[in-house]
């Protein structure tokens, strides 16, 4: 028998509610594993500058 298209949609909302749950969870895991890893502010923003100075060196072809 074919579903009615509010029970498709209602499958559908509940399949990712229950995916949403542990989808959070790994994302603020790995949040505070990247934030962890910086001491301070100050230290993550060096973190970033060597991030965009690596995007930088790798655009023009320059190696470290």
């Amino acid at each position: 028998m074919n579903k009615g298209l509010a029970q498709s949609l209602g499958d559908l909302y509940f399949s990712f509610v229950n995916f949403r749950r542990p989808l959070m969870i790994a994302v603020a895991l790995g949040c505070a594993l990247l934030l962890s890893s910086c001491n301070t502010f100050l230290g993550m923003g060096r973190d970033f500058q060597r991030l965009g100075q690596g995007l930088e060196n790798t655009a023009y072809g320059k190696k470290w």
